[in-house]
This record gives structure tokens, sequence and C-alpha cells, in this order.
């Protein structure tokens, strides 16, 4: 009688102490939380250089960041204002491609249709593209943003 008792006992205070588990940074799914929207204001000065003719996404609607065993999956979903864009791609912001004091910074570039397109329901404009990162990427990033025309989205450890 007393063995099972003790035995109940031990088992629900691991248990409890497993719950500490789930919400520490150790988890590696608590690793980047889910997306926030963040308007865009355009700094004060801003050096820009064009390296890639495609626009800008309208808006930046979705942003996840799946764990992968080799590092993580970004996908990012935009709204372009009508059907028929294409060519999507993140692309970093940066010339080098490297973070800057930990933020990585995508831009939402997409393509222009060739011909004109009806607008359509924003379910049917949707765009989603992605990018892999190592684990050894991931090492110098502790926040991930994806700008848009008129927002940029954000991940954060």
């Amino acid at each position: 009688m007393i063995k099972p008792l003790l035995a109940t006992m031990v088992l629900v205070t691991a248990l409890t102490g497993c719950s500490r588990l789930a919400e520490s940074r150790i988890n590696p799914f608590n690793w980047f939380g889910g997306s926030r929207s963040e308007a865009r204001t355009a700094p004060a000065v801003e050096t820009v250089t064009v390296r890639d003719s495609r626009q800008l996404v309208g808006q930046v609607t979705r942003l996840s960041v799946e764990r992968t065993p080799g590092g993580a999956i970004i996908t990012a979903v935009g709204l372009p204002p009508s059907q028929g864009y294409w060519d999507a791609e993140l692309v970093p912001a940066t010339p080098d491609g490297l973070p800057r004091n930990g933020v990585m910074v995508y831009d939402f570039r997409i393509e222009r249709p060739l011909e004109f397109q009806i607008e359509g329901p924003p379910r049917s404009r949707e765009v989603t593209v992605g990018i892999h990162l190592s684990n050894i990427e991931l090492a110098s990033i502790s926040r991930i943003v994806v700008r848009g025309q008129v927002n940029q989205r954000s991940a954060s450890r």
C-alpha cells in the first residue's frame, strides 16, 4: 500500500517539474515566438543601393519560424495588390547578408504581373515564400524581421 502511494507522489512531483521546462528557454520550441506586425516608418536618412528590381510586397500578413534538426525555416506570407505577382523571395536587407546587432532583416521582394490582373479576394492573392537558415546562421540571430511596403513582421527569441 505504501509503495504505490510513494510511487504516485514521486511521479506527480516529477511531472510538476516538467512544466517549468516547457516554458524555459532551453526548450527549442520556445526559441522563436509568434510574429507581430509593426508599422513601417521611413528612417530620416537611408542610403539604398538597388540590387533587385523587384518591388516589396504590399503587406506581410504572416511570419513563422519553424525549427528543423539542422536550423530553422522562415516562412512569410505576403499580400500583393492584385493577382499575378510572381518570383517572390526573401532577400537580406544588408549588402553582406549578415545580421546587425542580432537582428536579421529580410525584404519580401516580388515581381509585378506581366499583364493586367484582377484584384480578386485577399485569399487568392496570397504569396508564400520561405528560406532555410542553418544552426550556425541562427547562432548570431535573436530577431528576424520581414519587411513589406506598408508593414513589417518580426519574430524574436
